[in-house]
């Protein structure tokens, strides 16, 4: 808990030098997953899975795919805010930060954006071949995604 208020003190208040305008937020009501259906890369996450989940992610994200589990300053790009399940979708909503990718985020068409989780963890393949990811999943954070990815 105490991480993630540092976390969240930084990324409000002074990130690379500057201070953040506090406004409401950019993107509002963004459906990040829908529980229990298959997504676009054949993972199915389960709603015990993701309400678990939602606990420990971070409020940092950057733009396109990590190469470890770890959110380095220089990459974020934007703050996820009320992460919650809304029925059995996984909804935040979305603050531009006033960084390099905040910005290249901020001047990208919103419909061109589609923002997935970030994670770590194992799944097992059923018998149609979708990845049904199991309880050693970790959800890291919400990243954003250019939709032609």
């Amino acid at each position: 808990m105490i991480r993630r208020n540092f976390l969240s003190a930084i990324s409000s208040f002074v990130l690379f030098g500057g201070i953040c305008k506090m406004a409401k937020y950019d993107v509002e009501n963004v459906v990040v997953l829908t529980c229990d259906v298959p997504t676009k890369t054949n993972r199915i996450y389960s709603r015990e899975l993701v309400e678990r989940s939602i606990l420990n992610c971070d409020e940092l994200g950057v733009i396109g795919g990590r190469f470890d589990c770890i959110t380095h300053l220089k990459d974020v790009s934007h703050r996820v805010l009320n992460l919650r399940l809304d029925g059995n979708d996984l909804v935040c909503d979305i603050k531009f930060l006033d960084t390099p990718n905040g910005i290249i985020l901020k001047n990208t068409p919103k419909e061109d954006v589609i923002y997935r989780p970030a994670g770590i963890g194992y799944g097992r393949v059923d018998e149609n071949g979708i990845n049904v990811i199991d309880e050693s999943y970790k959800m890291i954070a919400i990243d954003a995604h250019f939709a032609k990815e």
